[in-house]
């Protein structure tokens, strides 16, 4: 053992100072510097200890919360993996998992509801409706709180800035989703390309530019054209800003002796405010065209001023000046976009690009080769649950589309709904962020006590003991609080200091007040005074405030 005295600062400026050793020293920047290992332990086991008390309780919600908790972990690893100095490995993996991680967190709530419906559904009796559809969203809500709880208690086992994570798992889910999403679409385009008058991708093509040659370059009868005429000159204007930004101007007009800044400045301005102004005028003006007559405009301008402006508006070649210039100031402020975006980006960025995409080839291919079987399999386990006459429709629907698009354009169109609802997720997360509703560093406590909370509350309604909704209340302020707690005393002295006495001191105090209010609570239901529903439903949320308000006071 060392006897070198290691001193730290923590961030509240107070000074830290303990004798290392080769097993216990901690450094600043180092892994220790994160969670202590009690507030990791106390959401993990007491997430789970509820997890199994809400699989003992409520019913037929063993199979839903099994598929969510693959979600759950799949979306644990995905999170771990972009913080792995192997970027393309790891990206490729965690692309590869956003399948799994759309399909657990949705999927087990679809199979609650689907399962529930094929036993409730038909209803005989229409006043027992609405008892059907509470009993059918009480039942999702505990397995997606469920979920919740395993995510938030997996993805605080290790030290994780969320934001960050999050943030960058988006873009990998995105760029993962564009090749699965590509080929489903170019299916989909192609099918209907070949349905009908439509022979073909050529004729197609065909069609999409006789319209809009008609609708922005034909100009006949004596119409006066202005909202498409005030289009075509905001889309240039907008075309010739987005070129003067991306394009080396400023860098080539520095050249000369002229000050350019301030005048690029003010005709970048002009542009912006000239092509916004023109894109609302054209809208305006089509309502305009649309409730007047080119006679009654006519009467209304007069016909020296309707003549000269259409004299403007319906020039064939000055409307294909515009639209030319137009469209090819677009065409190459994207590729010198992409040009610039591709050489400032540096090697880990693009090799995660490319590892993400490679992914979502991956999936493609899988999804393709698995295309029939799955496709079959799915329809069949989706028709056996449910009832009679309903199943004959839904049969009648899948055999419609699988000979319509085809069972592998249908596949991958699944797919890339599963990564669109991992991208929501994450999405729905990074916002909770912003919003501050939840912390970065302890977001893994945060959450798991969030899906806590709704677990116990949607089990609430399912006629539960009250002793497990009041079990639940308590277990959640208990994650929460432990959880932010041990965050904030990894953070001051590491996750190896000496900081069980104090955690366990602050748990237990949580804890004691946390049983205090549920006593009080249960106390309330037991009072023999005939409490009706709503104020035994004000006694819990009574409860629940009083809670809130002292660990508040005790923090």
């Amino acid at each position: 053992m060392s006897d070198e005295t290691l001193v730290t600062e923590g961030s509240d400026g107070a000074v830290h100072e303990r004798l290392s050793d080769d097993d216990d020293a901690y450094t600043v920047g180092g892994a220790n510097w994160g969670p202590t290992r009690l507030s990791i332990l106390i959401p993990l086991i007491g997430g789970f200890g509820m997890v199994a008390l809400f699989l003992r309780i409520v019913d037929d919600v063993f199979t839903p919360v099994a598929i969510g908790a693959l979600g759950a972990v799949a979306f644990t690893l995905t999170i771990w993996l972009v913080d792995v100095d192997d970027e393309g490995v790891s990206t490729f993996i965690a692309s590869l998992l956003t399948i799994f991680v759309g399909l657990g967190l949705f999927g087990g709530s679809a199979s609650m509801g689907l399962l529930l419906g094929a036993d409730l559904f038909p209803i005989e009796d229409l006043s027992f409706l609405s008892l059907s559809t509470l009993l059918i969203v009480g039942h999702i809500g505990v397995v997606l709180g469920c979920s919740l709880i395993i995510f938030g208690s997996t993805v605080g086992l290790r030290n994780v800035a969320m934001g960050d994570s999050l943030r960058e798992y988006t873009g990998i889910a995105l760029v993962a989703a564009t090749i699965p999403g590509a080929v489903s679409l170019t299916f989909i385009a192609l099918t209907i390309a070949s349905a009908g008058d439509i022979a073909g991708p050529a004729t197609l093509w065909a069609e999409v530019r006789g319209f809009v040659s008609e609708v922005y370059l034909s100009t006949p009868g004596d119409a006066l054209y202005l909202s498409s005429f005030l289009f075509l000159v905001a889309l240039a204007l907008a075309s010739l800003r987005g070129a003067i930004g991306v394009l080396p101007v400023s860098e080539l007009l520095a050249d000369s002796e002229t000050p350019t800044s301030g005048s690029l400045s003010f005709v970048n301005a002009v542009l912006v405010v000239l092509s916004m102004g023109l894109f609302l005028a054209s809208i305006l003006w089509l309502f305009v065209e649309q409730s007047f007559t080119p006679f009654e405009l006519r009467s209304i301008l007069g016909t020296t001023v309707y003549d000269g402006i259409r004299t403007v508006t319906t020039a064939t070649g000055f409307r294909l000046l515009l639209a030319g210039g137009a469209v090819a100031l677009l065409c190459v402020s994207v590729v010198v976009y992409a040009v610039q975006r591709l050489a400032r980006s540096n090697v880990d960025r693009l090799s995660r690009r490319v590892a993400a995409l490679a992914g979502g080839g991956v999936i493609t291919v899988g999804g393709l080769w698995i295309a029939q079987p799955a496709f079959e399999w799915v329809v069949f386990e989706i028709e056996t649950r449910l009832p009679g006459m309903v199943a004959g429709d839904f049969r009648e629907l899948t055999d419609f589309a699988a000979d319509m698009y085809g069972a592998e354009t249908i596949v991958l169109l699944l797919l890339t709904v599963m990564i669109g609802l991992t991208v929501s997720t994450l999405l729905l997360f990074r916002l909770f962020l912003f919003l501050g509703y939840l912390p970065d560093k302890s977001m893994g406590p945060s959450v798991a006590s969030a899906g806590l909370f709704t677990a116990t509350v949607f089990a609430a309604t399912l006629d539960v003991p009250p002793w497990v909704v009041l079990a639940g209340l308590v277990a959640t302020f208990v994650i929460w609080d432990a959880g932010r707690f041990g965050v904030t005393m990894g953070a001051e002295i590491g996750r190896k200091a000496p900081s069980r006495g104090p955690e366990l001191v602050h748990s237990a105090a949580t804890l004691l007040v946390g049983v205090l209010g549920a006593g009080i609570a249960a106390a309330l239901l037991r009072v023999d005074f005939q409490l009706t529903a709503p104020v035994g439903t004000a006694a819990l949320l009574s409860a629940l405030v009083g809670l809130v308000f002292l660990l508040e006071s005790l923090r």
